[in-house]
């Protein structure tokens, strides 16, 4: 089972100053700054923080105000001849925004008032539709867009665009006769099915006020307070062979919007598409529809945290302008199809967290992407040397929780570019790479729970800028290295459970004065903790559990007044709290139980600016005496010798990262896996 403690942050990073306030078990509020990198092909994370909820979230970003030289209802009505003005050009959606699509629940009141009229004959009931849908249908059906079943079912999406077309829309556009195509129609009609089949009277959380629904070609849904740019945001002019200019759509913003329904096969006729992103809308489900996997001038498709279900259609491959594939947090599952591999000119590839199936050896043939996040994913297979060469333009490599097998390559570590290597909860091996020669690129770096042996190499130094480095749970050795007190950018460093013989406290550790969070847990480490602890004075988390540490805790502790966390059960340490900690009012959780310790937690538990939510200590007493160790009236765990399973979990506190947050700590996600009663330090 896991305990989550949630942290709420700005901007997805770590900052100086101390938790803020009140702290629960299960969510603990941190205030973080960070000048880490954001996707700027993706939601940034505050839009993450704040959308990525079940009913669609709420957008909060500023956009700059948007025109277009399109040409007006009444432009296009006099360039087509088009009859008289509807009332519904004239109503609301005016002004630097205009509406993409807008609705009302009178629009099915209205549609209920239309003349329909039920005649009866010996096969059953058929609809007659007033004249103009009627005509509308019949060419629709004659184009071949939807079924005639669809389009003359009451209540259906094709029937309800139909109607629109034919008696809602304000351009009242003319119905071809015979043969003619008349492609902006047939795209008009596309985005009203698009519009009902998503839930759009219904469920979207944007949509402007109006009797009548309106779709406007490059026109985006007003939103009160901050503007946020959403519907159609631009389209594309082309001038046809009469010279004739027409606008189609090329954009579509609809993230976080509350879409509700499925993405119907008519988007195929949206032909100059490029740009389809409706990222965090979980009530979109269904499967990746044909239709939307032929919009050839697709470029950037992103569906990340919906619940698109099924397979990854071989048919993807047609999208071969595509750049930006996001299909993270979904419900996709089995192998991922070859053609996949053949989209050449893929920059940004999110797979992330689906039951989906490939070997790492396929990926190398998409020698131009920037970012390949496919944490979670089935990926098994080796890296090789030949892919980190052939990947010239990556930067950030997230293959985490994997079945990445095999060793790493030596070249890894001279990458150009590379500033993000997550490949933690792998089942790698070998020794780390030498890093041959200064790299400055390189900021995190995670190999957590794998299985690398050997020393750390000396050359890990070399990686000057080196924000991040997780070697946690591996079978590595000693000698530490005292290069790595080298890497002064140092906000995480874990070397948590490894191999390590008996050792003192790394004297480079003070050096690493940037620390925000370090554990040593499980490192074989004997003698006092120094006093030089001081010296880490933005730490938020210090893991000394589970090593053989003695003497009393250093009043120099108190010096640590952003700590939240504090492990250090498990050990040898005598004496009592030092009067100091008094000063250490961020602390949210703190674990002294497995030691000697006498006196009092009054220092923390008569503390009324100390609110701890997870206290455990020797406060227990042994079983059936009455001689307590170490008294405390704020604990929330009390153990004693006599109960080794007491608090006895595994207490790994490890990053496990993702990019929508720019692989900064989000969640202090706790381990309680239950140790075997007798293992020991």
């Amino acid at each position: 089972m896991d305990m989550s403690l949630q942290s709420d942050l700005e901007h997805g990073s770590i900052a100086e100053d101390s938790f803020g306030g009140g702290v629960t078990l299960d969510t603990v509020d941190i205030d973080y700054e960070d000048d880490g990198n954001v996707h700027d092909q993706l939601p940034s994370v505050e839009e993450y923080k704040t959308n990525m909820v079940a009913d669609g979230g709420s957008p909060n970003e500023d956009a700059d105000e948007a025109t277009h030289d399109l040409p007006t209802v009444e432009e296009y009505r006099a360039t087509t001849g088009a009859a008289q003005q509807s009332k519904a050009s004239s109503s609301g959606c005016k002004g630097t925004y205009f509406c993409l699509f807008a609705a009302l629940f009178a629009l099915v009141a209205s549609a209920i008032l239309i003349p329909v009229i039920v005649l009866k004959d010996g096969e059953g009931a058929r609809l007659s539709l007033i004249p103009r849908q009627e005509a509308v249908v019949d060419y629709l059906i004659q184009t071949g867009i939807s079924s005639e079943d669809k389009l003359r079912t009451p209540g259906t999406p094709q029937y309800e665009a139909a109607l629109w077309i034919a008696d809602h829309d304000a351009y009242r556009m003319k119905i071809p006769n015979g043969n003619s195509l008349d492609d902006q129609l047939l795209e008009r009609y596309a985005l009203a099915v698009f519009f009902h089949s998503t839930g759009g009277p219904e469920q979207w959380r944007y949509v402007a006020v109006d009797t009548y629904l309106r779709l406007e070609w490059c026109d985006s849904i007003p939103n009160t307070g901050n503007p946020v740019l959403l519907g159609v945001t631009d389209c594309k002019e082309v001038v046809d062979s009469s010279g004739t200019r027409k606008k189609y759509a090329r954009d579509i913003f609809l993230y976080t919007n509350r879409l509700y329904g499925t993405i119907p096969d008519e988007i195929g006729y949206l032909r100059k598409l490029e740009t389809l992103v409706l990222y965090s809308n979980p009530g979109l489900s269904g499967e990746l529809v044909p239709g939307m996997l032929g919009l050839a001038n697709l470029k950037d498709l992103e569906l990340q945290y919906c619940s698109i279900s099924g397979t990854i259609p071989a048919s993807i491959g047609n999208l071969k302008a595509l750049t930006n594939l996001g299909l993270s947090n979904n419900l996709l599952i089995e192998t991922i199809p070859d053609s996949l591999f053949e989209l050449s000119a893929l920059q940004w590839l999110f797979l992330d967290d689906n039951v989906l199936k490939a070997d790492i050896a396929k990926f190398g043939k998409l020698t131009n992407l920037f970012g390949l996040y496919a944490e979670d994913a089935g990926i098994y297979g080796e890296i090789s040397s030949e892919m980190i060469d052939g990947w010239s333009n990556m930067y950030e490599l997230d293959l985490s929780t994997n079945q990445i097998e095999g060793t790493l390559p030596d070249n890894l570590f001279s990458h150009p570019l590379m500033v993000v290597v997550d490949l933690h909860e792998n089942v790698i091996g070998g020794t780390i790479p030498e890093v041959p020669s200064s790299n400055t690129r390189l900021k995190f770096l995670s190999l957590y729970d794998n299985e690398f042996t050997g020393p750390i190499p000396a050359s890990i130094g070399n990686i000057e800028e080196l924000v991040h480095l997780d070697l946690g749970l591996n079978q590595l050795v000693l000698p530490l290295p005292a290069e790595l007190g080298q890497l002064t950018e140092l906000r995480y460093l874990f070397l948590n459970n490894n191999e390590f013989d008996k050792h003192q406290m790394p004297a480079f550790l003070n050096q690493l004065t940037s620390l925000r969070e370090l554990s040593l847990k499980k490192n074989q480490l004997t003698g006092t903790i120094p006093s030089s602890i001081a010296d880490l004075s933005k730490l938020i988390l210090l893991d000394l559990d589970r090593n053989e540490f003695e003497g009393s805790i250093p009043p120099e502790v108190s010096s640590l007044t952003n700590l939240g966390f504090l492990f250090l059960n498990r050990n040898k340490l005598t004496g009592t709290l030092p009067d100091s900690m008094s000063t250490m009012q961020s602390l949210a959780a703190v674990l002294i139980d497995g030691n000697n310790l006498n006196g009092t937690a009054d220092v923390i538990c008569a503390n009324q600016f100390i609110d701890v939510d997870y206290f455990a200590s020797d406060c227990g007493g042994s079983v059936g005496g009455s001689d307590v160790e170490f008294e405390c009236d704020c604990c929330t765990v009390c153990c004693n010798d006599d109960i080794e399973s007491c608090n006895n979990f595994a207490w790994t506190l490890n990053l496990d990262p993702i990019w929508e947050y720019g692989h900064n700590r989000v969640q202090w996600t706790v381990d309680w896996s239950q140790l075997p009663d007798d293992e020991t330090p």
